[in-house]
């Protein structure tokens, strides 16, 4: 295999290990190349069709996972997602606990206990398709009626949302 040739066999590696469950090996691809080369890193997560964000959350799962002699397949069994949203909180005094509390919650449950919020019984997830102008609309509404900017999203969404429909609703 040629040098030339060795990054890109290398992604088609990762893209193939991104299939199913085994995103703690390529986490730790994404690290590994994110360590010795940094300047490729980019290069390879376009290369396998995983997002740049998600390879960066993906190297970032394993440094913090790595040394603390968890088994990887509880971590693969707890899923990607809550495991990246534990790694800004664990560390080697907690990460049983929180491994415990992945486990037995839903990625919406284990955000809103990580942040010391309460969970409600009962409550309903929403997903919508919007196009463009749709979501400017949407975003624009939000922002009027309580929810706030974060990064590129929205906090307090469904506030935002259900003061909008208040709204309107007392309007008719």
């Amino acid at each position: 295999m040629t040098n030339k040739s060795k990054p890109a066999q290398l992604a088609f590696e990762v893209a193939a290990l991104e299939i199913g469950d085994n995103f703690m090996k390529a986490a730790r691809y994404f690290r590994e190349i994110q360590d010795t080369m940094p300047d490729k890193f980019s290069y390879l997560a376009k290369l396998t069709g995983i997002g740049l964000r998600k390879a960066y959350y993906l190297a970032g799962i394993d440094r913090k996972f790595r040394n603390l002699g968890i088994e990887r397949s509880r971590l693969e069994n707890i899923g990607w997602t809550k495991v990246r949203l534990i790694s800004d909180y664990v560390n080697k005094g907690n990460w049983e606990e929180l491994l415990q509390l992945a486990e037995t919650s839903t990625a919406r449950e284990l955000t809103l206990k990580l942040r010391k919020e309460q969970t409600l019984d009962g409550t309903r997830c929403v997903v919508l398709y919007l196009t463009p102008h749709e979501y400017e609309v949407f975003e624009e509404m939000l922002l009027l009626h309580g929810a706030s900017q974060v990064g590129r999203g929205l906090r307090d969404k469904e506030e935002g949302l259900i003061n909008a429909l208040r709204t309107l609703k007392g309007k008719k």
